[in-house]
């Protein structure tokens, strides 16, 4: 997928560890690594060339800032990120820190670009934010344990939760009316 990624110098030096694996049908991708700034313009959309996914995101680690619609938002452990690849946006942090993310295709969320990008911008006024919340939370924690899944594969994210979160983002999207 076609960004601009700019990265800090800080005096320890840039460092990153990224990992990426397959629970069931989900892609988990964990990065943790100094600061950085990830911009996806218009033109970065019109060159997109694989499936597009919808990336539902924690921040264990430092405060997230986002921008999406010319709306700015710092984001921390409590807080949910959604990203549609199609979108326009900036992300990253300053100083170290890390997400987990799951992504989804977009046509298996069955969401369209439109309602993502608005109803990510009000996710905090959906009803059953505090119970995806943690859902995300245990299936993450799952998905990185023995018996859970692992690099390879596993099972420790339900092949549901595609609705769960479709339902989440229907419901925010619906408070906007």
């Amino acid at each position: 997928m076609p960004n601009d990624v700019a990265h800090e110098e800080p005096e320890t030096g840039i460092h990153a560890r990224m990992e990426l694996w397959r629970v069931g049908g989900l892609d988990l991708f964990a990065p943790r690594n100094s600061g950085f700034e990830v911009r996806r313009t218009a033109r970065h959309v019109r060159h997109h060339r694989s499936p597009p996914v919808v990336s539902v995101s924690l921040q264990p680690m430092g405060v997230h800032r986002a921008e999406v619609s010319g709306r700015q938002e710092f984001l921390g452990s409590d807080d949910i990120c959604v990203f549609h690849e199609l979108s326009p946006r900036v992300y990253g942090w300053s100083g170290d820190g890390a997400s987990q993310s799951m992504m989804f295709d977009m046509h298996r969320l069955g969401v369209p670009v439109d309602v993502v990008v608005r109803a990510s911008l009000q996710l905090r006024s959906s009803p059953p934010y505090d119970l995806v919340l943690r859902h995300l939370r245990g299936g993450v924690a799952r998905s990185r344990s023995p018996e859970g899944g692992s690099r390879r594969g596993g099972s420790g994210v339900r092949h549901d939760g595609a609705r769960t979160r479709s339902a989440s983002l229907g419901r925010a999207r619906r408070t906007d009316h």
